[in-house]
């Protein structure tokens, strides 16, 4: 398969994953989602997330999606985190910010899929561990965001 038809075959699945997000978020408005916004950036537009949700309880998320992960994508979006939340500090406010990846049996391809369960297990551990620096506060499949929103 040529490089030009591998990014557009990627695009449509990034797509597609994002029109899925934002189905969840529209269908869960009304019971715990106060507002989201697609698409927002930060910073003077230096840094860009997909999704930008308030919860009817006051948290404030900003979620990234992906749907294969890398540690390469992981550093940047870290960057776009570190941004993310300085926004929100120089506005007085606290955000979480996730990574959110496709559930397990949908992350990647058929060839990459259990290659990138491990290198998302990992990253998870990495994050948590207080000895790394981290702006992300988790990486999540989708299933696992859905609960948080839920909460």
């Amino acid at each position: 398969m040529k490089k030009r038809e591998s990014n557009r075959l990627k695009s449509i699945v990034g797509n597609a994953f994002n029109r899925k997000i934002r189905q969840y978020l529209e269908n869960m408005k009304k019971e715990y989602i106060k507002e989201y916004k697609t698409e927002p950036k930060y910073n003077n537009k230096q840094f860009r997330a997909d999704f930008e949700i308030e919860l009817k309880n006051g948290v404030l998320i900003v979620i990234d999606n992906t749907t294969t992960i890398r540690n390469d994508r992981v550093n940047q979006k870290q960057f776009i985190a570190y941004g993310v939340k300085k926004h929100f500090e120089a506005e007085g406010k606290t955000v979480k910010f996730f990574v959110v990846v496709p559930n397990k049996e949908k992350i990647g391809t058929k060839k990459t899929r259990e290659k990138e369960i491990k290198t998302i297990e990992r990253m998870k551990t990495k994050i948590k561990d207080k000895k790394y620096e981290s702006f992300i506060d988790d990486i999540l499949y989708l299933d696992e965001l859905l609960e948080i929103l839920k909460k």
